[in-house]
């Protein structure tokens, strides 16, 4: 029956589903007309536009709005090209995307940055930490150099105190030293102020205080006579300590030779000589 016999005939909605069908029909004989893959969507179709290429085979549908490929009427294959859908079909085991690729990429790439900043906070750490060992070798190097300083330091203090108590030893020893021969240099002065040396022995004798008075009976025993010459004098009589040598304070002269004779044995300058005797 003609399209007009059944616009005639049928009821309205019977010729609108044929209508459609009729429509539907002449769609399909057109390459860029597609009927929605989705089963819950309705049974019409649309038309796509795209170029010769096919560079845009996603299509969206007008009723559901489900996006699916025109080239395999199937919905739309997530990150593949239609190529790489094909390539999927033929091995689906050993298939690799472009996407799949680039992921893989991007991620050797990531693994390849955390391994570069891996190292490069090793290498940081292993700088730290030659620092800090740097640090303290130095440190202890100045520790080290501080504590034989100080020994150092010790070591000549301890010299330094050493030589001035060594110093200061032979300074008492020079001061008593000095001393003792200022001293001596002062007994030696006194000594020779106040000793004489004997005659018969050289040995120093010191004057006692005062000459020795004596009686007219000493003098007899002495000199055998007494007179008045004799009587006037004063014993100036002396005796070494050592050789018991008896001589003149004034003028050193034997005294064994003026007990024998007279005073005129001393010497003539000698205050005791006869001449030089008052009286």
């Amino acid at each position: 029956m003609a399209y007009a016999g059944v616009q005639r005939y049928a009821d309205r909605a019977t010729f609108e589903k044929y209508d459609m069908r009729v429509l539907e029909d002449a769609w399909s004989s057109d390459p860029r007309f597609i009927r929605c893959p989705n089963s819950a969507c309705s049974p019409g179709g649309q038309i796509h536009e795209d170029d010769d290429d096919g560079r845009y085979p996603i299509v969206t549908c007008v009723t559901c709005h489900q996006k699916f490929c025109f080239r395999h009427k199937v919905a739309w294959h997530g990150t593949m090209t239609c190529g790489e859908y094909d390539a999927f079909l033929r091995d689906p085991v050993n298939f690799r995307s472009r996407f799949d690729v680039e992921n893989e990429r991007v991620e050797r790439e990531r693994m390849a940055e955390k391994r570069r900043l891996r190292a490069l906070e090793d290498a940081d750490r292993m700088f730290a930490q030659s620092l800090i060992e740097e640090e303290q070798v130095r440190a202890e190097a100045e520790a080290q150099a501080a504590r034989e300083r100080q020994m150092r330091e010790a070591a000549e203090r301890k010299e330094r105190e050493k030589k001035e108590k060594e110093e200061a030893g032979r300074a008492r020893k020079a001061a008593a030293v000095q001393k003792r021969r200022e001293e001596e240099a002062a007994s030696l002065q006194t000594v020779s102020k106040t000793t004489k040396k004997c005659p018969g022995c050289a040995w120093p004798i010191e004057k006692r205080s005062g000459w020795y008075q004596v009686s007219p009976r000493v003098l007899l025993e002495l000199f055998g006579h007494v007179g008045h010459q004799a009587l006037s004098m004063r014993i100036n009589r002396y005796g070494g300590i050592r050789c018991k040598h008896e001589f003149c304070w004034d003028c050193l002269a034997d005294y064994r030779h003026i007990v024998k004779k007279d005073n005129s044995f001393h010497k003539r300058s000698c205050p005791h000589h006869s001449k030089n005797v008052k009286g």
